[in-house]
């Protein structure tokens, strides 16, 4: 999920007249090799159309770059459009700048739904919401926001929300080599600069903390810990009470801030202080009936189900099952994770430890007429759980055994997967040699994603067979195609092509026009309806379709022609 945020008060148009021609630099020179497709709706009769020249309407005034795809990954989304004149980029922005005199970070945050809103800033979006693909084109997106903040400082602010520093660093290395300068870490992803760059335009700091949570969604470890240390403990304090009062009692939505505070501050007292701060703002704002919900008896029983009691060598122990801590440490939580939590078949770790007298204390210190209860509370679980450790490594050791038994009765088929997986990721090293270093990432990225881009010629063979054989088998019904007028071959070859969303070269239509051999328009008619479930082979068909040079195998008389067999038919 990236978003670019421009500062549009600030860019004159020689900024942006330069900016273009770096921009075009980057996306020429991207290591995948980057696609553009002119697409068309349903409704129309034209089909989708690759192109390797990224410029659309070349000289005009709304001349622009485009890319959906690359050749290598097989991957796409919808397109990314750059424009050259900047009146016109203008016009395609979206949104502008709350407050012209505040840097392009800034932005006034709001104590609300904070895990639902997405990410705002002080300029114009490049597009209405964030680019959210796996394509790997987003990478030549990264380039250009990383080359973009550099270049115009202060103007342009980008924001990537599930890019890793890994990531961000080899495109800078990749952006140094080709432009042969430094670019330095975007600030997003340099927090401490960040910061420096916002502190003064905020008169109250838990603003600030609330401006750095906005920012960081569902961090909430990383980002109580950071503000403590770097704003201060008293506003982080305030701002996340807050947070906690806006939050519904009860939910996974206040655990998700409730334990990472724990987390963050290790410190049983500060936390229970939190809570009756978070109450307490509630009875302020008359929410008297979301304040009653507030049950200290229950953090509690949450706590001794966490394993508050437990040692940490003893909780470590508990890390080896699906549990709490990477969701708690990183604020990501796939929905495998998502799952395990709802059907509550992961372990919940409290991240810090207390004895029974330190927990009893804490909890009568903020509520000392229900002393007798928490007492209870406490005795009880530990009498019921006196032997759970125990339990627990007994069960770990059981399944360690049976793990132990299904890998050494391990069938020939699994082991022989995982040595062509070894065989494959050392096949993409070496094949990823050939290229400069600074491109090795994205073409070993690339081909995790389509490894069989290293065996293009062997895939179309392979498929050329595969038609080959069908119409042998379909004989009867590949005479009927076969003896059909041009046109109508040609309209049923379009029709399966806009039906399966495929794309072809821009010079198709005229590939087909002047194709005269019927044994290449039927088998295409035969490439591009039948169904394909392997990406291999669809991979192949793409590249059929995309290079004229391929259709050779089915021309009279050549390897797959269909002529021999249709010959014995016809005696």
């Amino acid at each position: 999920m990236i978003q670019l945020f421009l500062k549009t008060t600030k860019i004159e148009k020689s900024d942006w007249d330069n900016s273009y021609k770096r921009i075009l630099k980057i996306v020429n020179q991207f290591p995948i090799k980057l696609e553009r497709i002119e697409s068309y709706d349903g409704f129309s009769r034209d089909i989708d159309k690759i192109h390797y020249d990224l410029i659309v309407n070349r000289g005009e005034e709304d001349e622009h770059i485009s890319f959906w795809s690359d050749q290598m990954s097989y991957t796409s989304g919808y397109s990314i459009s750059f424009y050259r004149n900047w009146e016109v980029q203008q016009k395609k922005l979206f949104g502008k700048e709350t407050d012209i005199k505040k840097p392009i970070e800034w932005y006034q945050p709001k104590v609300n739904d904070f895990a639902g809103l997405e990410i705002e800033a002080n300029g114009a979006q490049f597009s209405p919401d964030y680019i959210k693909t796996t394509a790997l084109y987003s990478y030549a997106f990264l380039a250009i926001g990383i080359m973009l903040e550099n270049t115009l400082p202060g103007r342009i602010f980008l924001v990537s929300l599930t890019s890793t520093i890994k990531e961000v660093n080899y495109t800078r290395k990749w952006l140094e080599y080709v432009f042969n300068e430094s670019f330095d870490m975007p600030l997003y992803f340099d927090k401490a600069r960040l910061l420096e760059n916002i502190t003064d335009y905020y008169d109250r700091k838990e603003d600030l903390v609330g401006r750095l949570d906005s920012l960081y969604k569902r961090q909430f470890k990383n980002n109580i810990e950071f503000a403590i240390y770097n704003i201060g403990y008293k506003p982080t304090f305030e701002y996340y009470a807050h947070v906690l009062a806006h939050t519904h009692w009860g939910t996974f939505g206040f655990s998700d801030v409730f334990l990472p505070w724990i987390a963050a501050t290790k410190d049983l007292e500060k936390t229970l202080e939190i809570l009756a701060r978070s109450k307490q703002i509630l009875l302020l704002d008359n929410r008297n009936e979301e304040a009653e919900k507030y049950n200290y008896a229950k953090i509690l029983k949450d706590l001794l189900n966490q394993y508050i009691l437990w040692t940490p060598e003893q909780r470590e122990f508990l890390e080896r099952f699906p549990n709490n801590k990477e969701a708690m440490e990183t604020g990501k939580e796939d929905l495998f994770g998502l799952l395990m939590r709802m059907r509550g078949l992961r372990v919940n770790i409290c991240p810090i430890y207390a004895n029974s007298k330190d927990l009893f204390e804490s909890f009568m210190y903020f509520d000392p007429k229900n002393g007798n209860e928490y007492k209870v509370i406490i005795d009880n679980w530990i009498e019921v759980n006196k032997n759970k450790y125990n339990e627990v490594v007994q069960r770990f050791s059981e399944m360690e055994s049976k793990a132990k038994g299904i890998l050494e009765n391990e069938s020939e088929k699994e082991f022989e997967q995982k040595n062509e997986m070894h065989r494959l990721t050392s096949k993409i090293e070496e094949f990823a040699q050939d290229y400069a270093d600074s491109e090795r990432f994205f073409i070993i990225e690339a081909l995790k994603r389509n490894p069989h881009f290293m065996e293009k010629e062997v895939i179309i063979d392979e498929l050329q067979l595969r038609i080959h054989e069908f119409c042998k088998k379909n004989i009867k019904d590949i005479e009927f195609q076969y003896k059909k007028e041009k046109e109508e071959k040609i309209s049923i070859i379009k029709y399966w092509i806009k039906k399966k969303q495929l794309a072809v070269l821009s010079e198709f239509s005229n590939w087909l026009n002047i194709e005269a051999d019927n044994n290449v328009l039927t088998s295409l008619i035969v490439l591009v309806s039948l169904k394909s479930y392997e990406s291999k082979l669809s991979y192949a068909r793409q590249l059929i379709l995309l290079d004229k040079k391929y259709w050779h195998a089915w021309k009279d008389g050549e390897k797959y022609s269909l002529k021999k067999f249709r010959n014995n038919f016809n005696n």
